[in-house]
Parts: C-alpha cells; sequence; structure tokens
C-alpha cells in the first residue's frame, strides 16, 4: 500500500493505492473509524468507479465524443426555444423525459413510479429523477452509497483493462458544510446537496444504501457551466480535504469480487434480478476456471 496524503489547506484529493484485493477491502471496512466521527456518526458516503480515469460528474453532462440522447432533445429545445441557454436546455430536456418516463410506466402497468412535475426543473421531482438515474437515464445527479463495500461491487462490476477506485466523500468537509461560496462567475455559490431519495418505490435504494448529491447554485440567477464541473475540480476551492480516492490495480479485481461474494455483496445482491444473477454465476464459473 502506498499513501498521498495531501496538505488539506490546498484541498487536494487523498490517493489510497492497493495492489491486494485482501488489503483493499480492509481499508474500506465499514467499521473503521477513519469514517466516523466523535458524533458516533459515519460521515462519508461512497461511489465505486470501474475505470480510475472515470470523473465525478453526473451523466446528463459528461462530455463524449458522440452526443447522447438528451444531448439532441436539449439542442433541439435551443432550436425552437429562441434565447435558450444551454444550461437551461439541459434542465428542460430532463423535465422532459422525466414527464415521459411516468406516462410510459404508467401505459404499460408499472405504477412504482413517482409523480412528474409540469415545471421545466428536474429537482420538482427528485424522487422521480432518482428513478430515472436508477434505471439508466440521463440526469444532474451522482450516485453514492453509505457503504464502500456497495461501492466496491459497483467498481469490481465491469471487466477492463484500467486500475479501479472507489470514491470516498465527507460531504460536511467539502466547503463549509457543502457550501463554496462565491466561486461563479457572478459572485454566487455552489452547494453540494447530499439527498436521500424516498425508498418505497425504488427497491434498489434499499439493497445498495443508496443517496444522491447534486450541486445548487445560490445568489444567482444566471446560468453557469460551472455546475456541470467534475467535483474533483470544485474540491479545490475547498478549504479542507473532503475527498478520498482508494485505487485497487486491475489485476485483483476478479479476486475482489470473490471477497466481496462471500460477504453477500455482488450485482445480483444489490440489484436482484435474474439477468444480473446469470452475470454474477459466469463470473464466479469464469474465476475458477481461469
Amino acid at each position: 500500500m502506498s499513501v498521498r496524503d495531501e496538505e488539506v489547506h490546498v484541498a487536494e484529493v487523498d490517493v489510497v493505492e492497493f495492489k491486494n484485493a485482501r488489503e483493499f477491502l480492509e481499508y474500506l471496512r465499514p467499521s473503521a473509524d477513519r469514517w466516523w466521527s466523535q458524533r458516533s456518526a459515519a460521515d462519508y458516503v461512497f461511489r465505486g468507479h470501474s475505470d480510475v480515469n472515470y470523473l465525478l460528474v453526473p451523466n446528463a453532462v459528461r462530455r463524449s465524443e458522440e452526443p447522447i440522447d438528451l444531448d439532441r432533445i436539449a439542442q433541439h429545445l435551443q432550436m425552437i426555444t429562441p434565447g435558450l441557454d444551454e444550461v437551461t436546455a439541459v434542465h428542460y430536456a430532463i423535465a422532459e423525459v422525466m414527464r415521459s418516463l411516468a406516462t410510459v410506466a404508467r401505459s404499460v402497468g408499472i405504477d412504482q413510479v413517482a409523480e412528474a412535475s409540469e415545471l421545466n426543473d428536474p429537482f420538482s421531482s427528485f424522487e422521480l429523477q432518482a428513478q430515472l438515474q436508477h434505471y439508466g437515464g440521463n440526469t444532474l445527479l451522482l450516485d453514492w452509497t453509505r457503504s464502500p463495500l456497495v461501492a466496491a461491487a459497483f467498481a469490481a462490476k465491469d471487466d477492463g483493462t484500467t486500475d479501479i477506485c472507489v470514491w470516498a466523500l465527507n460531504r460536511d468537509k467539502f466547503g463549509e458544510l457543502g457550501m463554496l461560496a462565491g466561486i461563479r462567475k457572478d459572485g454566487g455559490s455552489v452547494e453540494l446537496v447530499l439527498q436521500d431519495a424516498p425508498i418505497v418505490r425504488n427497491r434498489y435504494l434499499i439493497a445498495q444504501s443508496g443517496t444522491f448529491t447534486y450541486l445548487r447554485s445560490h445568489n444567482s440567477n444566471e446560468p453557469d457551466k460551472i455546475d456541470w464541473d467534475p467535483l474533483e475540480r470544485l474540491h479545490e476551492h475547498s478549504a479542507q480535504c473532503a475527498l478520498v480516492k482508494i485505487v485497487l490495480c486491475r489485476s485483483e479485481v476478479a479476486a475482489l469480487r470473490e471477497l466481496l461474494y462471500r460477504e453477500n455483496i455482488s450485482m445480483a445482491h444489490l440489484k436482484p434480478d435474474l439477468g444480473n444473477a446469470v452475470q454474477v454465476a459466469v463470473q464466479r464459473c469464469l474465476r475458477i476456471h481461469s
């Protein structure tokens, strides 16, 4: 294990690297003192990335070579709405997809879907935006979990070539209780909001101990793409270190999956359906025969 401890006054991310799956898992233990404060409360939430280079940015505003479907909707809204800026167009597009989701789901007999709002604000129906996020849609939310082992399972779920990582976030240390004052171009502030969604209509949230973050601007009426910045970049404005990146080398991922399975943690446990059970079963057989 190697640790790079940054000076917290410049709010650089702490990076902890492992070459062994057991040591990685031991570091992530939910009971470890590092995740707890003197208030006898867990201070951190966690997120797993199957690619160590993946940024902490919502999928709705993650830039790629090819535009995603949401981009196409937002671009058309700009074409038909004079003066509509790009940031607001993305908000309108997400809200439109949310309304469409509610309509389509109910038309095929799926009643476990939240109510849609007629407002062009994705956060006017947070529960529905959370459902859209959890079932593969593009939103302004980032998924997190209160369990570091669940985050490890998401990091290890795919085969690939890069190392994997688990991010640990202490939201209260991110700026001043999540608030980064005066960092917008117009002098406004940006808040990192940590919010749970109702679990009654989303069984995955229960299995995954899931929660969400999103960015909210204050004292500003002007659209600003700073709301689309990765958390790593915004973290540079924080006075304290609030992010820890725990890295495991790719060669240990299969071993990590097996260790997590012994703890009753796998994609079959976290997204309980037959498709994920098949995927986990095949992965376990491949490990035995490789």
